[in-house]
């Protein structure tokens, strides 16, 4: 019984001592930048699963799982329920968020 409460005592001393990520609250935000990059009518228009990757020429990859490509109705402002598209990519250069400037890459069936 002494050595598990010694050794509770332990994992709290350096729980707290050494683990400065609970030290201070992360700041959340909505960043209206980004939302409003995604918000698009053409090319990629939604995606579930994004990662970004910055790449060595200035350009960042934007992955994406399962996506809408150029499916956006107008008149509606909806999509449809099921994506049409497993895969896709943007590419942006680094600090340009105009979604205008962003390339959509898809595969082929080929």
């Amino acid at each position: 019984m002494k050595l598990l409460l010694s050794a509770i005592i332990l994992l709290t001393i350096s729980f707290k001592t050494n683990n400065k990520c609970f030290e201070q609250a992360p700041v959340i935000y909505k960043d209206s930048l980004a939302t409003r990059f995604f918000q698009r009518e053409v090319g990629c228009i939604a995606g579930d699963g994004g990662f970004s990757i910055p790449l060595s020429n200035g350009k960042i990859l934007w992955l994406m799982g399962d996506s809408h490509i150029n499916d956006y109705d107008t008149i509606t402002k909806t999509i449809p329920c099921l994506f049409q598209v497993r895969n896709t990519a943007l590419l942006q250069s680094m600090g340009d968020w105009n979604n205008k400037h962003t390339v959509t890459l898809t595969g082929t069936d080929k």
